[in-house]
């Protein structure tokens, strides 16, 4: 309540934006990459899911975490994920697939 305190101590901190955290030493800080959260009074973020990430400051929910890039020699699963390409095959630049000759 305005005017209701008496010293410092009585002072809380504002709630913080989404993507940010409560640091009680000096105050909201952004999510560093690959962690989330929906901000208010948290004092820590989220981490993404294995595989996945975000930018710093930029995750307000675990859905903005995207599916980090693939190796030349993995081809990415929309549902588990970078996936070796069998034998010794590397997936074409632009393609999400593994070539099948």
């Amino acid at each position: 309540e305005p005017g209701q305190g008496t010293s410092e101590e009585d002072c809380l901190w504002e709630p913080c934006s989404p993507a940010q955290y409560l640091d009680q030493e000096s105050g909201c800080q952004d999510c560093p990459a690959d962690q989330w959260s929906t901000g208010g009074n948290t004092v820590s973020c989220t981490n993404c899911p294995e595989w996945k990430g975000v930018e710093p400051g930029q995750g307000t929910s675990e859905e903005d975490c995207a599916w980090k890039p693939c190796s030349p020699a993995q081809y990415l699963d929309a549902d588990t994920g970078c996936q070796n390409c069998p034998g010794r095959r590397l997936r074409l630049e632009a393609l999400f697939v593994c070539p099948v000759s």
